[in-house]
């Protein structure tokens, strides 16, 4: 019974350690807000009350890694969000709600007291907020190894936003990326976005691409029971299979939201041809199928695969 209950107070310990690790912040509630307020006033952002600290909730953790502080300017209406990377220091993720929530209201429009039609006015030219959201980007100093992509624009929130991906050696890491965004209707700094979660790994490619696409294509075969499959293999198709930089996480990590270990992959998707969405037999197709194939082993890296044998 003792050395149980030895046991038992030794792991707790481990338990209470390994937790104060993945939550523990380098950086105090004070300086959160000193940074939060350097970055207001870079990006010349209109603000009327002092930011503060968010408390601690599961969808934040979710949404954003422990490793961050949430502040908002205003407890209840929460107008502004700006999160602090801890271990960077660096304003990881910024949206200005009362500023969408004031353009919808100047454009909106109520008909019979009851139906409401947003009207708005002539929007920035794809080349004029292409200018304002490079001339944003620079203010906030982006990382030597993000490569601008695209720009995109929200049409019901008149949003528009510029892209960046983060590569290495001309390889893109999976999800990492930097966004800026502005309001359409007058170029006014809205959002951005740092996800830059991925490590620097190998990029030397040891199996081909058709070597990969056969090792994926076996195991979504796999998958199915083999009478479903031989009645429904002639309707899927290979979409893409791209070299990239992937997060390998344990479920841990996966649910804590942590960094895992980046590894050179090509992410194979195979999904229902055009138009046969809805003619599988025996099976539900919900989305496409993702099976990623380490670039140097050929091993199995993780699968997604979105049916309903």
């Amino acid at each position: 019974m003792k050395s149980l209950l030895i046991l038992s107070a030794f792991v707790l310990v481990v338990i209470v350690v390994i937790v104060f690790r993945i939550f523990d912040c380098q950086i105090t509630d004070k300086e959160a807000i000193k940074l939060a307020k350097n970055f207001y006033s870079k990006m010349g952002v209109d603000y009327t009350t002092e930011p503060v600290l968010e408390p601690i909730s599961l969808g934040k953790l979710v949404a954003f890694g422990p490793k961050s502080k949430v502040l908002t300017d205003d407890e209840i209406n929460k107008k502004i969000v700006t999160v602090i990377n801890c271990e960077s220091g660096e304003v990881a993720h910024f949206a200005n709600h009362g500023l969408l929530y004031e353009t919808l209201g100047k454009y909106t429009e109520t008909i019979d007291n009851k139906k409401q039609i947003i009207k708005w006015p002539p929007i920035l030219s794809e080349h004029k907020a292409k200018e304002i959201l490079q001339s944003l980007a620079q203010k906030i100093d982006l990382p030597q190894d993000v490569e601008y992509s695209d720009l995109r624009l929200d049409k019901d929130n008149a949003i528009w936003t510029a892209h960046w991906k983060r590569k290495l050696n001309g390889i893109p890491y999976e999800n990492d990326y930097v966004n800026v965004s502005i309001m359409a209707t007058d170029g006014r700094f809205y959002g951005f976005n740092k996800w830059l979660k991925g490590k620097p790994c190998p990029t030397g490619v040891k199996i081909s691409q058709d070597e990969a696409i056969k090792t994926a294509y076996e195991r979504f075969a796999d998958f199915f029971p083999k009478e479903k499959w031989s009645k429904n293999k002639d309707k899927f198709e290979l979409k893409s299979a791209e070299l990239k930089i992937v997060q390998d996480k344990s479920l841990w990590q996966k649910v804590l939201g942590l960094s895992g270990n980046s590894r050179l992959a090509w992410v194979v998707v195979y999904d229902t041809k055009p138009g046969m969405e809805t003619e599988t037999i025996e099976i539900l197709r919900k989305d496409q199928s993702f099976i990623k194939v380490d670039a140097i082993s050929k091993a199995i890296i993780s699968t997604e695969i979105n049916v309903v044998p």
